[in-house]
């Protein structure tokens, strides 16, 4: 036909340079994120391998397969994200704080475990391919996805303001001061904020964990776990118990495990066995658990103490920006998980030390308050001599002896004889027999023989220097006034070298201690390795444990060295006229 291009016989008509360019530019673009490519690969291989080793680690040593699949996929998460932040992607340039990078990091995460089953139902359902084959597939596409999405948006650079040719500086401000605000670590603090991350992953992992896979439970009654065979909440069941017990007749027939343990087989079929190990004058404090339902009661128990440890924190000395630190901490994890005392032991030893010059009839009612915890205050007497605190003392001892009296008069004056004759062994002999989890959470000189096998009588001569230095250490840093932030530090770290039965979630407490060391400016490397070692303590001793290596003496032993080290070069000390160093405390709060 006239005018039709004839084109039937013609090869492929070639295309112009101008139609190919485009082509070769998105080319060389995906060529460019070929090294970032890999190195989110070799992130990945990393995350994967610590989730499989995690997870034997776990299992190998008696966790149920399920809580270490959690922990093992939430650890392999975390690293992923410090190697992503670290190697991959430039964390800084988003302007958003670690905490909400790693939530959008974890979310994407999920996404992707969507897309793999997305994947594979497709592949399998409708194109017929093998489940292997699929996985295969799926295992790529996710991968894709979830670097896409992260590149594209989790880590995405964050837009300069309008007009401003200052932007890097402007944002980091703007960063901080949303850090303050939000009371989060900004990324100017990398290796606390990944700490944060951390610990926040591995509190919320092992809580979804434990509820997720056990069974649901009643409001009214205590229900099994589906762990251990223990009441979930595991320890409150003890408080709540106890709460019961102040409303009838006392705790005295509990004293006896077998009969305590009748009594709780009768309420919830628990496998192992309960032990009544409080002091009396504790029901003072816990009857009002005994009005309420359980689980409400363990709500009500969790929060409260959670609440009052955070603000005692504050009070005492930690920056809101660096509140997540301590409120994500491992010890804090143990606790809850356990459903423990150690935020109410924590805040009332946080509220005296901090109120020693201040209110002084104050802090000596907090301590006399502690004697329910008295392992904790075993060296506050030595302290309180040796720097003359005697309104604290006094009032403290006044405390102590209305709580005996009160105690005395509502069940009787034989139900001290009988914590004496029945408690205090029961205590002794699970302190040098036993076993299991116990065995992996006192981190003692005596239990750390205990660990690589030492006979009893090493073990008691091994605790009695440690606990003799201790005390030493003590009396050294309180003889005269010195700083009082370090000194302060130091007498919690020793609190757990010199007691031969205390327990990591008890380590609330140095959470605190951690956050008010950190702050410091004269904190040199040395110092922030210890912090984190001492802040990690609670987890990383159990799982040391598990194998027998008893890491807690030499972090405790190695961070109170080091706090009298830093003591001996602050200069010559403080004079005890000095109404500045009279305020204590109140420096480092300020």
């Amino acid at each position: 036909m006239p005018g039709a291009p004839d084109s039937a016989g013609r090869g492929p008509i070639p295309a112009s340079p101008a139609s190919i360019w485009p082509i070769v530019q998105r080319l060389s673009g995906l060529a460019h994120l070929a090294p970032q490519l890999a190195w989110y690969a070799l992130a990945s291989v990393l995350a994967l391998t610590l989730d499989f080793t995690l997870f034997l680690v776990l299992t190998n040593a008696g966790v149920q397969p399920a809580l270490g699949g959690v922990l093992g996929y939430a650890a392999g998460t975390v690293l992923h994200y410090l190697l992503s932040v670290r190697l991959v992607f430039d964390a800084g340039a988003t302007g958003k704080l670690h905490g909400r990078l790693f939530a959008e990091f974890a979310v994407t995460g999920v996404s992707g475990m969507a897309m793999t089953a997305l994947v594979i139902a497709a592949a399998t359902g409708l194109a017929g391919l093998h489940p292997l084959a699929a996985k295969v597939m799926a295992a790529g596409v996710s991968f894709l996805f979830v670097f896409a999405l992260r590149r594209g948006l989790v880590f995405s650079r964050a837009a300069p303001p309008q007009g401003d040719k200052c932007a890097p500086a402007d944002a980091r401000s703007l960063q901080e001061g949303l850090a303050r605000r939000l009371a989060m670590a900004s990324p100017g603090y990398p290796i606390y904020a990944w700490c944060t991350v951390a610990g926040a992953a591995f509190f919320a992992s092992a809580e979804i964990a434990y509820f997720l896979f056990s069974p649901l439970p009643s409001f009214h009654l205590p229900s099994v776990d589906g762990f251990g065979g223990t009441a979930i909440g595991r320890d409150f069941l003890n408080a709540w118990m106890g709460g019961r017990a102040a409303l009838g007749d006392g705790p005295a027939a509990w004293f006896d495990a077998h009969a305590y343990n009748e009594a709780l087989r009768a309420i919830v079929a628990i496998k192992e066995t309960y032990y009544w190990s409080y002091p009396p004058h504790v029901l003072l404090f816990i009857w009002p658990l005994g009005l309420m339902p359980y689980l409400a009661a363990f709500a009500a128990w969790t929060l409260a103490g959670f609440a009052l440890f955070l603000f005692a924190a504050a009070r005492g000395g930690v920056r809101r920006e660096h509140l997540w630190f301590v409120a994500v901490a491992p010890a804090v994890a143990v606790n809850v998980l356990i459903g423990q005392n150690g935020f109410f032991t924590a805040a009332l030893l946080i509220g005296g030390l901090t109120s020693l010059d201040k209110r002084p009839h104050l802090a000596g009612v907090l301590f006399g308050c502690l004697s329910i915890k008295p392992q904790l205050g075993l060296l506050l007497p030595l302290m309180l001599l040796v720097s003359g605190r005697w309104r604290v003392i006094a009032s403290a001892a006044v405390t102590a002896a209305g709580l005996i009296a009160a105690t005395s008069f509502l069940y009787g004056p034989g139900i001290w004889w009988a914590y004496l004759d029945s408690v205090v062994p029961a205590q002794r002999m699970l302190q040098e027999h036993g076993g299991g989890m116990l065995l992996l959470q006192i981190p003692s000189a005596f239990n750390a023989g205990r660990l690589i096998g030492l006979p009893l009588s090493v073990d008691w001569a091994l605790q009695a220097v440690v606990s003799a230095a201790a005390a030493a250490a003590v009396i050294w840093t309180f003889w005269r006034r010195r700083d009082a932030a370090l000194s302060i530090c130091l007498l919690c770290t020793a609190v757990f070298l010199f007691a031969p039965y205390s327990m990591n979630y008890d380590m609330v407490v140095l959470a605190w201690v951690c956050a008010l060391l950190f702050q410091r400016e004269d904190a040199a490397a040395l110092d922030h390795g210890l912090i984190i070692l001492l802040w990690s303590l609670p987890l990383t001793m159990m799982l040391a444990g598990a194998v027998h290596v008893p890491i807690a003496l030499p972090v405790l032993a190695a961070a109170a060295a080091r706090l009298i080290w830093r003591i001996a070069r602050t200069q010559g000390g403080i004079a005890r006229s000095d109404p500045e160093a009279a305020q204590g405390l109140d420096r480092q709060a300020a």
